[in-house]
């Protein structure tokens, strides 16, 4: 007999507001990264993975996800939140930018409002 699994044990995703995938500053290894941190999470609480956890994942480099991970920064995608314990710096949270879009982007990025998937 086959047991069946609920679909979130099947796929693992993660979402993204279309003003990130239609970004005009986004690298695509940028944007790859940015669907990688969402599949963990969206706050620094629950997405904290490790550079190197990164970079095997997505078949690169550390230094290609830290050149990614700036890219990102700068384009307001993402924040990085030092995590501490003790006193001591233990890892870096990521913050996602999942609501609207930042201001300097109104004007840059076209909206398509063509419905839920045109």
């Amino acid at each position: 007999m086959r047991v069946s699994q609920s679909p979130s044990s099947q796929f693992r995703y993660g979402m993204v507001p279309e003003w990130v995938i239609v970004h005009p500053g986004l690298s695509d290894r940028a944007f790859r990264l940015y669907v990688l941190l969402a599949r963990y999470g969206t706050s620094p609480d629950d997405c904290f993975p490790r550079i190197s956890t990164l970079a095997d994942r997505l078949g690169v480099s550390d230094a290609t996800v830290q050149r990614g991970l700036r890219e990102l920064v700068a384009a307001g995608c993402v924040t990085v939140v030092p995590r501490f314990e003790g006193g001591r710096q233990t890892s870096n949270g990521y913050q996602l930018a999942m609501g609207e879009q930042p201001a300097q982007l109104v004007d840059n990025v076209v909206d398509n409002a063509g419905g839920a998937c045109g």
